[in-house]
Parts: C-alpha cells; structure tokens; sequence
C-alpha cells in the first residue's frame, strides 16, 4: 500500500530583535479591564479589618488601608498584627499613614522629623506586617504633596501616594476627569487624587460612567464607616461597574500603570516547535512584579500552550490574537506552536519548493538563498532518524521508508525551516 504524505510547513526563519508595534499590544489594565478603581481606608481601624475586608473579598474587591499607629488600640481591636496579615493575604494592602498622621508641609523643613513619620515607620510596618511590602502612602489632611522635601522622603521607599482630593487644596469632594495618562511622569504618581465615599454616593453611576470614558484610575476615600451602608455602596458600585473595572488595591494599580508604561515586549528566536520571546521594564523587579495582560498576534502558528520561565501560563485566542499574562522580566516567554499553511502556499514561503505534494517516497527540495544546508528529520519524540547534507540549494530526500515525521533544515546562519510529512495532529 502507498501512504501519500501531505505536507504542511510549520515552523519559520529564526527571528529576533523588538517585535512591531502592530504585532502586540499591553492592555491598558489587567485582565483587559476599562478602568480601575480603588477603594481606599485612612486612619486604619478595626472596622476596616473587620467589617470591610469581608465585604471586599465576598466580592472580589480589592483594598487599601493606609496605616497610622497614633491610636494603637486599633490594631490590637483588628487581631493585632496577625488580624492585618490576615487581612492582607484576603486582599487588601497595608499601607503608610505615617506614624503620628502630622500636616506635613509643617514639617518640610524638619529632615530627621520626616524621617521618622515616613521612612522610618514604613520600614516599622514591614517588620510587623511581613507577608506584604509596604510600597504606598497617604498624606495626613492631604498636605505636603506639593512640598519636594516631602515628596523626596516618599520617593525613597514608595511606588505612589494618595491625595486627599484636589492636589494641594484637600478638596475631598474633587470630582476629576479619572484620565488614563494620569502617570505621564514621576512626580504625578505621588499626587494621585481622589474623592470621598460621601461625595460619591449620590453620583455613582455618573461617576463610574466618565471613569470608563477616560480609562482611569478612580481612587475613593473612606474614614468612618457603617457595615450595612458599606456593604450597600459596593453592591452599588459593582452594578455601575457592570463588570468593566478592575476593583484593585492601590499598589497594584500603580504597579501595572507603572510597569506597562515602560515594557517592551521582544522575539527572541524561533524554531519548529517553540516562538520564545522576553518581556522587560526598566524599573526595579523586586517591587515591580505584577503580571501584564499581553495581545499577541499569532499568524499562521498553531499554538499548543504558552509558558513563561517554565511555568504554564493561561491564554485566550481573540481573533489573530492569542492573550496571555505575562510579568516585566519574569523570564523567557515560550509560545509553543505549530506553524501551518495550505498546499498550495508551500512554493512562496521560506522553503521555496517542496514537491511533489502529496508524494509517494521522493520529495525535492528547492531552497530559496540557501546553500550547504542540512536536512534533519525527526520522529515524534524529537530524535532525529535521518540527516542529508545538501551541497546546493537543490536536493532529493527519499522518504518512503519513514513514518509519519518532520524534516527540519538549516543553514550556517541559524535559519530554520520545517516540513511536516503527515501524521495526526495535535
């Protein structure tokens, strides 16, 4: 019986350097959400723990507590410091308040004062609070965001700082446009503004409706709270969400604004069976690790998984595109593939000619600007089970006496192409 063996290209030339801005895209926000929004506690008491951080994860919420240890009872009424790691692995953040809540811009000339309120009472959080980072901060009363001597203490140890409102006014009930170039430069991720939870509860929809029309970041203040009326809010905000906004802690959002700013996503090399490509930032990768939501343009691959640095990564396919997360300097990303086209296209790909296809045992081989090349073909298992060197870009390779198998060549340059010589498919 003769097998007529179709075949089908699969894999391409080696590639490398940056990747075309059309080929891939980072979305705006993970998961490919329209916005986010943050729901923010100053003056860290027990209710937030309490009362808040079960609400918040009941609903997949996220938040931040901004921390002051000027009235101590309240940690210990929030299970002392266990009660905040608890509530930290629940999602919410910890986070600076400074240790006394000072005007700071009363204190911008009084270097060893900031010292301590900011510099050194993070570094007491995170000896106390050791399964989460401290990385963001709060202004007490909204002051001192506008003084560089505060802002520089900050900067030290933080990512980003919440207002409290209207930068430089305090004006709790700001209502901004929730713009997405609100980072366009250092400074403005330590002015990030806000608005108070009782300013936006007649509005809420209003408000969810111009955050999603500008992409942005929404931050919203809470101090006192009422566990019924609280409870009542988010279930407001989430039906005026409808979906569309990631509900994210506070350093979170700045992580990924931050990281996606400057990320830059490139093809490392390529062979027949795996795409291998990078993703790199140039901030600092102990802090700055949160995963980026990637859109991938895939072409004629086939894609059989995604990895990055060895672990299995979840991926979607959209159209021509495959979506994946992916962390800034996380390691190698490996898009394993097959790469496929018609019977007729096999004559105007890299190859050049391949034919007859089908064939009955003898395939010539026509390579386009290839010459001393070699041809490898594979079993199933990845061994190779028979090489032919070719002296020209012309050559005849017998097959007859093989099983289902891939033919690989390449040259001195590293260039690689493959041919699939049938075989089910996987």
């Amino acid at each position: 019986m003769t097998i007529m063996k179709n075949l089908a290209l699969i894999t391409s030339i080696v590639l490398s350097g940056n990747l075309l801005a059309q080929d891939y895209r980072i979305a705006n926000w993970y998961n490919d959400y329209e916005a986010c929004m943050v729901q923010t506690y100053d003056d860290m008491n027990s209710d937030h723990v309490n009362i808040c951080t079960p609400q918040l994860k009941a609903r997949g919420m996220g938040g931040t507590m901004f921390v002051d240890y000027d009235q101590q009872s309240h940690v210990t009424l929030s299970g002392g410091w266990q009660g905040l790691m608890d509530a930290a692995d629940d999602g919410m953040e910890m986070a600076n308040h400074t240790q006394n809540h000072p005007d700071l811009t009363a204190m911008k000339n009084n270097a060893p004062g900031l010292i301590s309120e900011i510099s050194t009472f993070r570094d007491f959080l995170n000896t106390n609070i050791t399964n989460q980072d401290c990385n963001t901060f709060a202004y007490p009363y909204g002051n001192g965001n506008l003084d560089w001597q505060v802002t520089d203490e900050i900067k030290k140890g933080h990512i980003g700082a919440r207002d409290a409102g209207l930068p430089g006014t305090g004006s709790w009930g700001w209502s901004p446009n929730w713009l997405y170039e609100f980072g366009s430069n250092e400074d403005d991720y330590f002015q990030i503004p806000t608005i108070a939870e009782h300013f936006l509860k007649p509005k809420i929809q209003a408000e969810v409706d111009n955050l999603l029309q500008y992409g942005g970041l929404m931050t919203v203040m809470w101090h006192a709270i009422v566990a019924s009326d609280h409870e009542q809010y988010l279930d407001d905000v989430l039906a005026a969400c409808n979906g569309k906004v990631w509900h994210s802690n506070f350093q979170d959002a700045i992580k990924y604004h931050r990281e996606r700013r400057v990320s830059v996503l490139n093809s490392k090399y390529e062979n027949g069976t795996e795409w291998v490509l990078e993703l790199t930032d140039t901030l600092n990768d102990v802090i700055f690790n949160h995963p980026l939501t990637i859109h991938l343009k895939y072409g004629d691959k086939i894609v059989l998984g995604v990895k990055q640095n060895g672990v299995t990564l979840s991926y979607e396919t959209e159209g021509d595109e495959i979506v994946f997360n992916a962390v800034p300097d996380g390691g190698d990303i490996v898009v394993e593939k097959q790469f496929m086209v018609g019977e007729n296209e096999l004559s105007t790909k890299l190859i050049g000619e391949v034919f007859p296809n089908p064939t009955t045992g003898v395939l010539n081989i026509n390579l386009v600007n290839v010459d001393h090349s070699v041809v490898k073909v594979y079993n199933n298992l990845g061994m190779i089970i028979k090489s032919v060197g070719l002296h020209s870009s012309i050559g005849i390779l017998n097959i007859d006496e093989l099983k289902p198998c891939l033919l690989y060549t390449s040259d001195a340059s590293d260039g690689a192409v493959g041919v699939d010589l049938g075989g089910p498919r996987f």
